[in-house]
Parts: structure tokens; C-alpha cells; sequence
């Protein structure tokens, strides 16, 4: 599976503009996620890097973690991100794959 295959097959985007750019945005939100949930971030470390990640735009964050709720890669409880799901750790670890070849 390559960059393109990830963006038009598995997640079903368009193969259009700058697909690299657009799954290492994924990528980095679900590894944020994955280190808060495996006690490996302070809840202090993770605000930051939401903060960074998102540039401070509520908007992007908030579409971002109801999206992946909607897709399955995530889970919560009362409150969105949630925790990361057996997908979510898939497509993790197949994003990591995919960008590290590139």
C-alpha cells in the first residue's frame, strides 16, 4: 500500500492536491492521541500538543475528532477524542508505514 492507495481506497479522499500532507495530518492527531491514552503525556503535554497540532482552531480540531469518531478510529466516552480503537491503531501504524517510505 502506498500514499495514494491510503487516500483514495482506504480512507476514500480524492486523489487530488497534496496527499502526504494531508495523511501526515492524520497521522500526527492520532499519535497525540495514542501517547495521552497510553500514559505517555501529561494531560498538560497533550493540551500543548493539541494546541500546536491544531494551531489553536477549534474548528479543525473539533471536525477532526468528530470525524474520527464517525469513521471508527476512535472511541470516547462523554467527552471527543476518545481513545484510539483497534482501526485507529491500524491506520496509525499503516500511516507511519506509508510516510516513513516517502
Amino acid at each position: 500500500m502506498d500514499i495514494d492507495d491510503v487516500q483514495t481506497k482506504l480512507l476514500g479522499f480524492c486523489g487530488c492536491g497534496d496527499a502526504y500532507v494531508n495523511l501526515n495530518y492524520i497521522r500526527n492527531i492520532l499519535a497525540i492521541i495514542d501517547k495521552f491514552y497510553s500514559d505517555k503525556l501529561s494531560t498538560e503535554e497533550y493540551l500543548k500538543e493539541i494546541v500546536l497540532h491544531f494551531n489553536n482552531n477549534a474548528g479543525a480540531e473539533y471536525f477532526m475528532f468528530y470525524w474520527l469518531d464517525k469513521e471508527g478510529y476512535t472511541e470516547h466516552g462523554g467527552s471527543v477524542p476518545g481513545w484510539l480503537t483497534d482501526e485507529g491503531h491500524e491506520l496509525l501504524r499503516v500511516l507511519n508505514e506509508v510516510l516513513a517510505d516517502d
